[in-house]
């Protein structure tokens, strides 16, 4: 259903068979081809960098709504000091941070009142948010081709490309 999240799970060495369909998560509005990528990923890290955030994690740190929830709140500041670029502060735009690098990198979806979630692109801020970069390319086809080295985001360039690629799942407690 979503070749580009088997070409990323065979990036990863993990099994591509499809979970489930994700439930989509109460109150929560994201991409259907990343609510299948972390249905079938789980939440953990790539690379020891980026993390894959997935809804209602009980890790704060792994948990998608959290992440979404805490980055809207502290976005209202950052965009009443300047520090968001007017592209993304436009009426009926919302970024929406749905994960991060472990050196501060976000990634958002930029959301736009009437499309659908499929059709929101992917933008990228540095720790400083100084550097932007925006892809017009859905979820899941955006992290295959950061990956792979075809897309170049300058402030992963310490960590990309690389020849193979690591996913170290999250450990869910015991319950």
């Amino acid at each position: 259903m979503f070749p580009d999240n088997d070409r990323l799970l065979d990036l990863l060495g993990r099994p591509s068979e499809a979970a489930r369909p994700p439930a989509a998560p109460e109150g929560l509005v994201i991409p259907a081809d990343y609510a299948d990528l972390a249905a079938r990923l789980g939440a953990g890290v790539i690379d020891d960098h980026l993390r894959i955030t997935v809804p209602d994690c009980p890790n704060p740190s792994f948990d998608l709504r959290q992440h979404i929830d805490d980055w809207r709140r502290a976005l209202v500041d950052f965009r009443e000091f300047g520090v968001v670029p007017d592209d993304y502060c436009r009426p009926g735009h919302e970024l929406l941070a749905f994960t991060s690098t472990t050196d501060g990198v976000n990634l958002y979806w930029l959301a736009t009142d009437g499309e659908p979630p499929e059709q929101w692109t992917v933008v990228l801020s540095d720790a400083g948010m100084d550097d932007w970069q925006q892809f017009d390319l859905p979820t899941s086809e955006c992290l295959v081709a950061i990956l792979t080295g075809d897309l170049r985001v300058d402030m992963l360039d310490h960590w990309l490309p690389r020849e193979r690629h690591e996913f170290v799942e999250f450990a869910m407690p015991a319950v």
